[in-house]
């Protein structure tokens, strides 16, 4: 998962910068997309093999053919016998398949990280999978793993699928870099309303709501523009959509490390999301001064305020497009929002913040 990836990264680069001996330790499969991105993080880390195989599939081969992380830990041990050892998880629940039991866990902190709760629907329509899953949570108990979410909205949500408390969570919000240079987003009078959509593109993250808004608007005379950039299940008919369109539409594809490249190029991020955790885009959306229009779920609740830094929408078409109508036809508001953004990603969403947060959390 990229978003996952970036955040994990971040985290791993504020910790070293900080003075700790910071390792990583991957399940990669041969096609995932961010090994340049590992080798230039200058971090040493260790890899394991993954297969191609769904997400439950690739977690109980793990937890019983292939268990890496007892002999990361031992290694550690061995170079490092009287430092304190913690084991973050970014994998959620399914990170159930990862921890070491408590027998082989003393003096060691385990904690796991929820970054949001895709999937849901999916579960809920699968009583098996939902019950293997409900293991993978329950074990995260079992074994006194310290739990974290990046947003608040999906506790409930989590407690009705896996009965894990809300209560026993920790709130710490992601932080993600800023892009270089220092975002300005004063343009030349009379320049198109720049609207993209940034991640994974499928139907859950609704680029089909923002291309039909921002089709709408074309329809209405205003001047705009739209800049699809990812890959997902729906990239074949997302670059078909923006092929009949190159007037004002432009499809980019996967772009690494589209934070800095693709977002700070925007006015305007639109994600109309059914689910979301805290997402790394609207994050980065903020810190390079770009204003947000995106539905209210997960912690895009707590990251946008509305009519401040962003729009909270409905996810539908009519309502996306009412949002970016307003801020097409008023530049000034358009600064102001950008303004504000970047100011609440400076004080809540910085990398520090979030090394700080969670040495809170390790205890040591």
């Amino acid at each position: 998962m990229g978003g996952v990836w970036s955040v994990l990264k971040n985290l791993a680069r504020a910790q070293a910068s900080a003075g700790y001996d910071v390792r990583l330790g991957l399940l990669l499969t041969p096609a995932w997309p961010h090994r340049q991105e590992l080798v230039g993080a200058g971090l040493p880390f260790w890899e394991a093999w993954t297969p191609e195989l769904f997400g439950t599939a690739a977690f109980s081969f793990h937890r019983w053919i292939a268990a890496p992380v007892a002999g990361w830990c031992a290694e550690i041990r061995r170079q490092r016998s009287a430092a304190p050892v913690v084991l973050h998880y970014h994998d959620a629940w399914l990170s159930g398949c990862l921890v070491l039991p408590r027998s082989r866990a003393a003096g060691v902190v385990q904690v796991a990280t929820f970054h949001g709760f895709a999937g849901r629907s999916a579960l809920e329509r699968q009583p098996i999978r939902r019950a293997l899953h409900r293991r993978m949570a329950q074990r995260l108990v079992r074994e006194r793993c310290t739990l974290i979410s990046v947003d608040r909205q999906n506790l409930a949500a989590i407690h009705e699928l896996f009965g894990l408390d809300p209560n026993a969570f920790h709130f710490v919000p992601t932080g993600v870099d800023p892009p270089d240079g220092t975002p300005s987003r004063r343009s030349p009078p009379g320049r198109p309303l720049r609207v993209g959509h940034v991640g994974t593109i499928d139907e859950g993250k609704g680029w089909r709501i923002t291309a039909q808004a921002v089709e709408r608007l074309i329809a209405e005379g205003r001047q705009v523009t739209l800049t699809i950039a990812g890959a997902g299940p729906e990239t074949r008919p997302a670059r078909e959509w923006c092929k009949d369109r190159t007037g004002f539409a432009q499809f980019l594809g996967y772009v690494p490390n589209a934070g800095a490249a693709v977002t700070p190029q925007l006015d305007v991020l639109s994600l109309p999301s059914r689910t979301e955790g805290l997402p790394v885009a609207v994050l980065e959306a903020m810190a390079a001064g770009v204003v947000v229009v995106a539905t209210p779920v997960g912690g895009i609740l707590d990251a946008v305020v509305h009519g401040q830094t962003g729009f909270l929408v409905e996810r539908n078409t009519p309502a996306v497009c009412a949002a970016l109508r307003q801020l097409s036809d008023s530049p000034d508001l358009v600064d102001r929002m950008a303004s504000a953004a970047l100011a609440r990603y400076q004080e809540r969403y910085t990398p520090t913040a979030m090394r700080l947060a969670y040495e809170h959390v390790y205890g040591i």
